[in-house]
C-alpha cells in the first residue's frame, strides 16, 4: 500500500507561512552571524580609530570658524611639522591652533580700514576720529611706527591711501576688469590720477605719540576737500596696503615662537614667505616665476630657504587664467598688466617679477624691497633698487630677455637659458 504524499507548499512572503529550518541548520547560521559581524564591528573600530589617527609630519593648521569674522584667516596660512605618539599630535595641534587662531583674530582686527572694535583700536578708529587721540596696543603700535618710516622714505610705499587702494580692489575683482579699466574709463583715470597725487604730496600727518601709544590722523585740508567731494570717506585714511600681509606674518611668527612653535613656515597668497626657527627641510626654496617665450609660467630662479628666512615674490602677471586680482589691458599697442602691487596707474612696467628675501627672517624688509621694485618708473631705477643693502634681490625685468638681475648669487640657483648678472665686484 503506497504512502499518501504531502503536498509542500512554498512558504508565503506575506508571512503567513514562514519557512522551516532544522534547529541545527539554525545554530550554524546564527554563529556564522554572529562571526561576520563582529568581524564587520572589528574594521568598522579599527577605521574609526585610523581616521582620527595622526602620524607625524607636516599638517596646515586649522582655523576655527567665526561667524563675526568671516575673513579673518583668508589667504594666510600656517603649516607645521608635528612629532610624537599620535595623541601628542592631537594635543599639539589643539595648543597651536588656539594662539594661531587668536593671532589672526587679533591682526585682522588691527589692520580692518573700515570696522571698528571696542576691545581692538585700529585702523579704522584713527581714521574715523581724525584730529583724536587713539591709544593703541603695543604690537599695533610699533608696526605703525614702522611702516610711517617707511611711507617718509617716499620710495613708493604710503600708509595714506585706503580710498586709493579701494578703488584699485574695484577695478582687479569686477566681473570685467578690463572693459572697466582706466585706460577705456577717461573720467576714472582722472579721478585716480588727481587722487594719487594728493596723496602723495600732501596727504597731512599721522601723530605718534611713543610715550602713551596714541596715534592721531590730521588730515591736510587738500585731501579731506578730495574725500568729501568724490564721497570716498566710508573708505578711509590709513591702510598697509601690500605690506599688510608681511606685517601680519611677522606678528605671527613673533606669537608662535614665544609660545614655544618653531618647526613650522607661514605663506600668504600675495606671496610673502617665513620660516619660523625650528623649521629645516633641505628641499625648501623660495621661487622666482618669469614668462617664457611663449608666454608660460615657468620658476626661473630659486633662493635656498633655511630656518628662520623669509622672502617676498611679487610679479605683474597672473599664475592662471581665473586668478582674481590679475588681467591685462591693451593700450594701443602696449599690454598692461594690472595686479594688487602696484597701486598708482605706471605709464611704464619695467619689472615682470621680483624676489626678495631675508637671511635673517626680516619678511616686512623682503616685501617692502619688492615694493619699491614694482613702483620703479624706468629699467635703471628698477636696478638700482635691486643693489640696496638689506636683502638680496632677484629681478627680472620687462624687456623680452631671459636675464635675471642678482643682488648676489649666494643661495641662488638659475634655470639653464636664463642670463644671470651681478653688481660689479660681486
Amino acid at each position: 500500500m503506497k504512502k499518501e504524499k504531502k503536498e509542500k507548499k512554498p512558504p508565503l512572503l506575506d508571512g503567513s507561512e514562514k519557512p522551516i529550518f532544522s534547529e541545527k541548520k539554525n545554530v550554524l547560521r546564527l554563529i556564522g552571524f554572529l562571526i561576520a559581524f563582529a568581524i564587520a564591528v572589528t574594521f568598522i573600530t579599527l577605521g574609526v580609530v585610523r581616521i582620527g589617527h595622526k602620524d607625524p609630519g607636516l599638517y596646515e593648521v586649522e582655523t576655527d570658524v567665526d561667524g563675526s569674522l568671516p575673513l579673518y584667516a583668508s589667504g594666510i596660512h600656517l603649516k607645521y611639522d608635528f612629532n610624537g605618539s599620535s595623541d601628542e599630535i592631537k594635543s599639539q595641534m589643539n595648543g597651536i591652533k588656539a594662539v594661531y587662531t587668536e593671532a589672526l583674530k587679533q591682526s585682522y582686527k588691527w589692520f580692518d580700514t573700515k570696522n571698528v572694535y571696542p576691545e581692538a583700536p585700529n585702523l579704522a578708529e584713527i581714521s574715523q576720529k581724525p584730529g583724536q587721540a587713539v591709544v593703541l596696543q603695543e604690537p599695533l603700535f610699533a608696526i605703525l611706527q614702522d611702516a610711517l618710516q617707511r611711507t617718509e622714505k617716499n620710495e613708493g610705499y604710503t600708509i595714506f591711501a585706503a580710498p586709493l587702494r579701494a578703488l584699485q580692489q574695484a577695478r582687479l575683482y569686477a566681473s570685467e576688469p578690463a572693459a572697466g579699466d582706466p585706460v577705456n574709463e577717461p573720467e576714472l583715470r582722472a579721478l585716480i590720477d588727481a587722487l594719487d597725487q594728493v596723496i602723495r604730496e600732501d596727504p597731512g600727518e599721522l601723530i605718534l605719540n611713543a610715550a602713551e601709544k596714541t596715534a592721531t590722523l590730521n588730515l591736510s585740508a587738500a585731501y579731506a576737500a578730495f574725500l568729501e567731494e568724490y564721497e570716498l570717506q566710508e573708505d578711509g585714511v590709513l591702510d598697509l596696503g601690500v605690506l599688510a600681509d608681511a606685517y601680519r606674518l611677522q606678528y605671527l611668527s613673533q606669537v608662535l615662537e614665544e609660545a614655544g612653535y618653531t618647526k613650522g613656515f607661514l605663506t600668504s597668497d600675495s606671496g610673502a614667505s617665513l620660516l619660523l626657527s625650528g623649521y629645516t627641510n633641505e628641499q625648501a626654496k623660495f621661487c622666482l616665476y618669469s614668462l617664457d617665450a611663449e608666454g608660460k609660467i615657468e620658476v626661473s630662479a630659486t633662493k635656498a630657504a633655511k630656518a628662520g628666512t623669509a622672502s617676498c615674490s611679487f610679479r605683474v602677471f597672473r599664475f592662471s587664467e581665473g586668478e582674481y586680482g590679475f588681467y591685462t589691458v591693451a593700450e594701443g599697442e602696449r599690454i598692461l598688466y594690472r595686479n594688487p602691487y602696484q597701486l598708482s596707474l605706471p605709464d611704464e612696467q619695467p619689472v615682470l617679477s621680483v624676489l626678495a628675501s631675508s637671511s635673517t627672517g626680516k619678511i616686512v624688509e623682503a616685501a617692502y624691497a619688492c615694493i619699491c621694485l614694482m613702483e620703479a618708473k624706468t629699467s635703471d631705477e628698477a636696478l638700482a633698487a635691486a643693489e640696496k643693502d638689506g636683502v638680496s634681490r632677484i629681478v627680472d625685468l620687462n624687456d623680452g630677455e631671459a636675464k635675471l638681475y642678482l643682488s648676489d648669487a649666494d643661495g641662488v640657483e638659475v634655470l639653464s637659458g636664463y642670463e644671470t648678472i651681478l653688481p660689479e665686484g660681486k
